[in-house]
């Protein structure tokens, strides 16, 4: 590819690049994906680090840009009188069976709060807990963000939180409380040792 290249569109995800880089190929346009293997690796949300930029010859950028608005077409915001009359168009035809329309979420579809999802993984910790000690540490810090934080919580994360904080104040008080105090004798002991 000789002469300036330029980007002449950026994507988040790999798939609708990799389309526009075969309408460009099929239109016999030289055309290069940079930045694909750190989208991969970053994510889709960092736009600035994972965007996979697609880059074509200067004097190509005029035809590319043609054919990715005649493949993807144009981003103009569609009217509500045109989405009507796509829906008018669209009307089925008498003798197929529309589809019902969906009903509203129940209260258990409703999307947790913070305070409840914390309450959630608190208690999955504390069962987890029980093969790997570790998660431990992690089920105090849930529980204290779900028992003390912002915000409501529902009556079955507070069953959850109950179901959770006996096994969590006894970690605390028999683990962690008498390990603090022991690490701070040693530490005195080691202390007074030094310099008494």
């Amino acid at each position: 590819m000789a002469g300036k290249l330029v980007t002449i569109a950026q994507f988040d995800q790999s798939s609708d690049a990799h389309i526009a880089r075969s309408a460009l190929e099929a239109a016999n346009i030289p055309v290069t994906l940079n930045n694909e293997e750190s989208s991969t690796l970053f994510g889709q949300g960092t736009n600035v680090l994972s965007a996979i930029r697609l880059v074509v010859r200067e004097e190509d950028e005029a035809a590319a840009v043609r054919v990715l608005d005649a493949t993807f077409g144009s981003e103009e915001p569609v009217t509500e009188e045109e989405l009507a009359a796509q829906a008018v168009a669209a009307e089925p035809e008498d003798g197929v069976p529309q589809s019902a329309p969906p009903e509203p979420p129940d209260e258990a579809e409703q999307p947790l709060s913070e305070r409840d999802e914390y309450a959630r993984r608190a208690w999955l910790a504390v069962f987890f807990g029980f093969a790997m000690p570790i998660l431990w540490f992690y089920a105090v810090y849930l529980f204290f963000n779900a028992a003390f934080g912002d915000g409501p919580i529902s009556d079955r994360s507070k069953k959850k939180l109950f179901v959770a904080s006996s096994p969590v104040f006894l970690f605390v008080f028999v683990v962690m409380i008498p390990f603090v105090l022991l690490y701070l004798l040693f530490s005195i002991g080691f202390l007074w040792g030094l310099f008494g």
